[in-house]
């Protein structure tokens, strides 16, 4: 329905403000706006071709990839509900919370399908592709969306269920603070909820989300760089190890915002990446967690 707060809505109109702009980048592999949201139509029809329909869990094994995108799109057209598995875990961790997901289909990359077949759900090693053509009916706004498993601090990880209503709004330009520009570098895997967080913000605002596989400092400097990114997004830690290794040498000249999320950051690294990146704003939230920041934060 026209209007309504649905992700898919998200990728629509991305797609039809900005289809030839990129939305996403990994490595030297790259998505325009016009081909997420395609590529996200014919995910949702090969979900339905297999049976999957409205309210349906979708589990997503593998690691970050492109290919997970037109997955995400694909559960939130259809109106399936997008449950990303931690694709550093290995079996015994991840069957019981694929039985607490009660999934009806597990996709699943070269890597982790062997694995995959050892849970006794039924999957598939490949993306299931359809007509490009937009699914018909799809999901309310006030339908599950997504389904992510916190780090089971307690010892079993439990499932978070946000709507497409929440979700949208949550990350909302003016609540996630998206800068203008180039877009974002994600430091976060794609089972990760940040990850989700700081990709929808950035495509709502129509601007592109540049993926690593690997958060090391060299990759994240270098992929800020290349891509004349606006907005670098790390952990406190991780600011850490990319002032030790230092910003000398990288073309960060685009760079807006040098963002550390929700974790308690100290001050002094605050101090320390206003000293090594003068140029930009440094911005901390406070009061709240990596599920939805709250934008009450200190800029500096």
């Amino acid at each position: 329905m026209p209007g309504m707060l649905t992700i898919g809505a998200v990728l629509e109109n991305a797609a039809r403000v900005s289809p030839r702009a990129i939305g996403a980048t990994l490595d030297e592999d790259a998505l325009t706006f016009a081909e997420i949201d395609e590529r996200s139509n014919q995910v949702a029809n090969g979900l339905a071709d297999l049976g999957v329909t409205r309210g349906d869990r979708v589990l997503w094994w593998g690691d970050t990839t492109l290919d997970a995108i037109p997955v995400f799109g694909g559960c939130a057209k259809l109106g399936a509900v997008f449950a990303p598995l931690n694709a550093r875990a290995g079996v015994d961790e991840i069957r019981p919370v694929a039985s607490y997901a009660r999934a009806r289909l597990l996709l699943a990359d070269t890597a982790h399908a062997d694995m995959a077949a050892e849970l006794g759900v039924a999957f598939t090693p490949d993306v299931p592709f359809g007509a490009p053509d937009a699914p018909a009916g799809g999901p309310d706004e006030t339908d599950p969306h997504v389904i992510f498993f916190t780090s089971g601090s307690t010892g079993r990880p439990k499932g978070v269920v946000l709507s497409h209503r929440t979700n949208w709004l949550r990350t909302y330009p003016s609540a996630t603070a998206t800068s203008g520009g180039a877009g974002v570098v994600c430091m976060f895997p794609l089972f990760h909820m940040a990850g989700w967080t700081i990709a929808l913000g950035a495509w709502q605002a129509r601007r592109a989300v540049h993926f690593v596989r690997v958060p090391d400092a060299p990759t994240l400097l270098d992929t800020a760089a290349r891509h004349h990114a606006s907005r670098l997004y790390c952990i406190p830690a991780v600011w850490g190890r990319v002032l030790e290794h230092g910003v000398g040498g990288y073309d960060l000249s685009a760079l807006v915002e040098a963002d550390t999320g929700t974790s308690v950051t100290p001050p002094e690294l605050l101090a320390a990446i206003k000293a090594a990146l003068p140029h930009t704003v440094t911005r901390v939230f406070y009061g709240s967690t990596e599920a939805g920041p709250t934008p009450s934060g200190a800029k500096s």
